[in-house]
């Protein structure tokens, strides 16, 4: 009879003495384990490729990415993104020029805090018409989009009676370059005597 120790898998002889003795329990020959050799007490012998104990099983599968490995792939994406950022900032005139030359245009750059609106001056053209003039100056390093102006009256008690929106494309055409200024000039109608001032504001 024949016995396979759950152990070590090897399989080894048995005999009816040895079960009595033992009271169903065996020692492995080979690992030297006891182990119960009735439930896989067999009268014939098989055949069973063992496996070395250091060998290990082959892997299926995907081996996880290691955490500090991740953060270094996020860290790197984050710097490459701010360089890319850095180049567009600083070159966007050279990559303006690279986009006309290749038949498109980059979106327009726009800070409203490095405008600057001076000289405001709101004076009567006639019944109910007025022009309101102002110079506008980028005080941004780079070219900027023209922004848009919104421009509030009010009466002589600095209450507002009108107000209105005068859109980018009304104060200029395109980009103003750095550190350059443009005059300002926009008509409105307003039907009203008391209009004693103004508050003009970049959108």
């Amino acid at each position: 009879m024949y016995s396979r120790c759950p152990h070590c898998e090897h399989q080894q002889t048995v005999s009816t003495a040895q079960l009595r003795e033992g009271r169903g329990l065996l020692r492995c020959r080979y690992c030297a384990n006891t182990f119960d050799a009735l439930a896989s007490l067999s009268d014939e012998k098989d055949e069973t490729i063992v496996l070395p104990l250091d060998i290990g099983l082959p892997f299926d599968g995907v081996a996880p990415v290691r955490p500090v490995r991740r953060i270094w792939r996020v860290a790197n994406l984050c710097v490459l993104s701010l360089l890319l950022l850095q180049a567009v900032y600083f070159e966007r005139d050279r990559w303006s020029s690279v986009a006309q030359a290749a038949g498109f245009r980059l979106p327009g750059y726009y800070d409203p805090a490095q405008w600057s609106l001076s000289h405001g001056e709101l004076r009567r053209a006639g019944d109910s018409h007025y022009v309101f003039e102002a110079v506008l100056t980028n005080q941004a390093s780079i070219g900027q989009s023209f922004p848009a102006l919104k421009l509030t009256l009010t009466d002589f008690n600095g209450v507002a009676v009108a107000e209105r929106i005068f859109d980018a494309s009304l104060i200029g055409a395109g980009e103003l370059a750095a550190g350059q200024s443009q005059s300002v000039h926009l008509a409105l109608i307003v039907r009203r005597d008391d209009i004693g001032g103004f508050i003009h504001s970049l959108i």
